[in-house]
């Protein structure tokens, strides 16, 4: 099976959802510190998984050139990471208004 390059990809649909939940993380805890730098352990008590599973996702984001990282240090979105990282933002805030202005559902 040929592995799917993420650079410049034009659908979010095109990235597997596991994928998108790491991309969403890295970026909301890099927006919070100076610097833009994201460790291992942050990721991993944020999404509440082991930091091994962590590792594991940081490899295949990295191999599809969406990460910088190497093992043992700090994460940080590349521009094609940051690119998908704020259409997420923006389909979230687009959904919460959906359901919290039409559907009346609040938080």
């Amino acid at each position: 099976m040929a592995k799917k390059n993420y650079k410049n990809l034009s659908k979010i649909s095109d990235i597997p959802e596991s994928y998108q939940r790491y991309l969403d993380e890295i970026h909301n805890i890099s927006r919070k510190k100076k610097g833009g730098w994201v460790t291992n352990k942050e990721i991993a008590e944020s999404l509440s998984v082991e930091p091994a599973s962590v590792s594991g996702m940081l490899e295949k984001l990295k191999n599809k050139g969406l990460i910088r990282w190497e093992p043992r240090k700090s994460i940080r979105l590349t521009e094609e990471g940051k690119r998908i990282a704020r259409q997420l933002d923006e389909i979230h805030s687009l959904l919460h208004q959906f359901f919290s202005k039409v559907l009346k559902i609040d938080d």
